[in-house]
């Protein structure tokens, strides 16, 4: 489980110039709702705050994005702002001409660790799966439950859109995958059907050696030698089709 997150400095109030005092300003208070220990904001003693007030000239657009922030066992993405608290619509566009304030809008979701080797039951939509590798590797994810019809997503650290698998064999899905080491990718699981769980297998696929017997050998003409046998190495999930 992701157990930390970095601080991220997104709108220090120094950023912004000074308004000319000719000009009519407006403050506009923006409101982040996450904790303040993981904060989008720093105050004027470069604290950190879930709050940040900021003059603005009138007219001005003052809606901007904020990061994706991840505490502890949950990720937060940037939805949008309102001015209504309990209004999930976001603005789509907002011209000061008023002191107000706006709240941030988050999608939240639930991070579950998950690792090679094991075998999980997803019984949520809703909760993400995260995986680090330490090393480069290529790993498959698929499904093993025949009652139901579920299909995976996978993202990458900022919760891009990589890859997808459905209806591999039958109703399970596959995906097999490069991975980058220390790099962090999310899996996201959903089912067609009205099951309630299904197992999902996790792994590593290792690359193993495998011997041909040449039936009798054949003449390299290369090397001028007779070969009787070779080994060549696959991986343990491909298909390997040969002839000598």
């Amino acid at each position: 489980i992701l157990a930390f997150a970095m601080i991220v400095t997104v709108l220090p109030v120094t950023a912004f110039a000074e308004p000319d005092p000719e000009t009519t300003t407006h403050s506009v208070t923006f409101h982040t709702g996450v904790d303040t220990s993981i904060a989008c904001f720093y105050d004027d003693e470069d604290q950190p705050a879930d709050s940040v007030t900021i003059p603005f000239e009138e007219g001005d657009n003052v809606l901007y994005a904020l990061p994706s922030i991840t505490i502890k066992d949950r990720h937060y993405i940037y939805q949008g702002w309102t001015q209504d608290p309990d209004d999930n619509n976001a603005l789509e566009y907002l011209e000061v001409t008023e002191d107000t304030d706006l709240y941030a809008i988050w999608k939240i979701i639930d991070l579950v660790d998950i690792q090679p080797g094991t075998a999980t039951v997803v019984t949520d939509s809703s909760t993400y799966y995260c995986f680090t590798p330490e090393e480069d590797g290529t790993y498959i994810i698929a499904s093993d439950s025949p009652q139901s019809d579920p299909y995976v997503t996978l993202f990458d650290e900022n919760l891009y859109y990589i890859s997808f698998s459905d209806d591999y064999q039958g109703t399970e899905f596959r995906l097999r995958y490069d991975y980058e080491g220390g790099s962090t990718y999310y899996f996201h699981f959903d089912d067609y059907s009205d099951y309630e769980e299904y197992a999902v297998n996790f792994y590593k696929v290792e690359m193993k050696d495998i011997t041909l017997d040449a039936n009798g050998g054949y003449f390299d003409y290369y090397d001028e030698t007779y070969i009787t046998e070779t080994t060549i190495t696959v991986a343990e999930d491909e298909y390997f089709y040969g002839s000598v």
